[in-house]
């Protein structure tokens, strides 16, 4: 990772993002943090960081680190409800059939890709930022449990508004 010029931490993660919503639309499992994040992830990103702009410190090192975790809870999240039989989906209709709303699983699958399109769009931001940020080492503190917060919640609004 470290020898590869045109790779930066923010075009890694947002691949990583893209592929992560992709395989959850296909609903295929690619573990998690424990398994995948951390020991994989986490060190390209970082990888990717020290190759352009040499040694990190600390607090660059943490960003980066809670940078990977983020994406993988927006792939995660908003990519396993592209898929019209997981269990997301599935707690979803039967949520919306007991309170009397007739839908099914590709009814919230669909009404899932606008979402899963603005939080991919709001990643590669995100990831745009970061590399500013790392490009630049002023690394402004973007709070990015507040965002992954903010994200949710407009996902659970725009449920509500479709039924």
């Amino acid at each position: 990772i470290k020898q590869v010029k045109n790779l930066s931490t923010g075009k890694l993660l947002t691949l990583y993002c893209l592929i992560r919503q992709i395989a959850g639309a296909m609903s295929l499992r690619i573990s998690g943090h424990p398994q995948f994040v951390r020991p994989l992830i986490n060190p390209m990103a970082q990888g990717a960081a020290v190759g352009k702009y040499g040694e990190l410190d600390k607090k660059t090192e943490d960003k980066i680190k809670a940078a990977s975790a983020a994406m993988e809870n927006y792939g995660n999240f908003y990519g396993q409800n592209l898929f019209l039989a997981s269990s997301g989906v599935l707690l979803i209709v039967n949520t919306l059939s007991g309170l009397g709303y007739v839908t099914t699983g590709l009814d919230v699958a669909k009404a899932s890709v606008p979402v899963a399109i603005i939080v991919f769009v709001l990643v590669l931001i995100q990831n745009l930022i970061l590399d500013k940020q790392l490009k630049s080492k002023e690394l402004l503190l973007l709070d990015y449990n507040h965002i992954n917060n903010r994200l949710m919640l407009q996902y659970h609004l725009y449920l509500q508004l479709l039924s």
